[in-house]
């Protein structure tokens, strides 16, 4: 049996429901970044922009949850306004929708 190299348990890829589980191989992991299922949701509001993507990567491995997914607004010019970071698809997508009423009330 081949030993898994330890960095790969820190690697995630998401299932045929978009659910979040450990990658099998970095070859896996890699093919999978080149799938558009990891763009999560995309929002330009005005001249800003609400994104939200599947890390596929444990930033934090001690954290008892891994933080597999990140909602960003951007304004113009490309800089970071807000970042947002979740364990789970549902509280990705809450906070994408929570970024693109900021960036609608900022409009206002």
């Amino acid at each position: 049996m081949v030993k898994r190299p330890p960095y790969v348990d820190h690697l995630y890829v998401l299932d045929e429901n978009n659910e979040p589980r450990p990658a099998k191989s970095l070859d896996e992991w890699a093919e999978f970044f080149a799938d558009r299922r990891r763009q999560v949701a995309f929002n330009e509001i005005g001249d800003m922009v609400v994104s939200t993507v599947f890390l596929g990567i444990a930033p934090n491995p001690f954290s008892p949850r891994p933080i597999l997914f990140e909602s960003m607004a951007f304004d113009a010019h490309g800089h970071g306004l807000r970042t947002l970071r979740a364990a789970t698809r549902k509280v990705a997508l809450e906070h994408h929708h929570t970024l693109l009423e900021e960036c609608r009330k900022k409009l206002q």
